[in-house]
């Protein structure tokens, strides 16, 4: 059954709204209360609004706009929640997707720690992009080193390995530059191993954080547009 794209964004945004309503209420209950413990968990809340939703230098939502809210559990070293987006894509039109998260940060040091992420990725109505996501993130420094397996890349029903150098620049007036470049490596049928970068630069105002970004594929022809050279704006906010 095919799911038009007006009841897909109308879904999205009612989910949005109902999310961020529920993260208010709880966060207002969990202030009222005395807290037994500094380290204990505390409810949180996000949310982003993009012009393209790009992953790896490949679009998840046909160069389109998306919106995602996030909530959850966290602790000063741990984190569990779950997080949505909208989506498209060239074989299966508009979608969900849905992916619970948790993840836990080993320290080693004052600025060395491994940050260790797994994802339940999961879309709907379609379910054959449905896989796992295991992520490990090693900061040296603000440095980070990152691998990540995916084991359904691009519904190929194949895994593929993103390997990554990612590291953020303070510049004048607040600004950061963003970078996160690395290397897809897989062996899908109809598609090639390739280069991906994503970079660009941030700035937080008042409780938005305002990014505007770029991206560039090695091999992009074999992604039908999906991965052409982009610019994108994403705004983003924490409660």
């Amino acid at each position: 059954m095919k799911i038009s794209g007006c009841f897909l964004n109308f879904t999205a945004t009612i989910f949005l709204c109902l999310s961020l309503f529920a993260a208010k209420s709880l966060q207002a209950q969990e202030a009222s209360k005395e807290s037994s413990s500094a380290s204990g968990p505390k409810i949180f809340g996000e949310f982003t609004f993009t012009t393209n939703y790009m992953e790896q230098a490949i679009s998840n939502s046909n160069n389109s706009y998306a919106v995602q809210p996030a909530l959850g559990y966290q602790w000063p070293t741990a984190q569990i929640g779950i997080r949505s987006s909208n989506v498209q894509f060239p074989d299966n039109g508009e979608s969900l997707n849905l992916r619970p998260y948790a993840w836990y940060q080993f320290i080693f040091a004052a600025s060395v720690d491994l940050k260790v992420r797994y994802d339940l990725n999961m879309y709907f109505a379609s379910n054959s992009r449905n896989g796992d996501i295991f992520r490990a993130d090693l900061n040296l420094f603000t440095h980070h080193l990152i691998v990540e397996n995916n084991s359904n890349w691009y519904g190929t029903g194949t895994a593929a390995y993103w390997l990554a150098y990612g590291h953020s620049w303070p510049t004048p007036w607040g600004i950061e530059y963003k970078l996160e470049a690395g290397y897809l490596m897989g062996n899908a049928t109809n598609y090639s191993s390739y280069f991906g970068i994503q970079n660009g630069f941030g700035y937080k105002y008042g409780d938005f954080y305002y990014e505007l970004l770029g991206s560039f594929n090695s091999n992009a022809d074999q992604f039908s547009h999906m991965a052409d050279p982009a610019i994108w704006l994403e705004i983003s906010t924490k409660f």
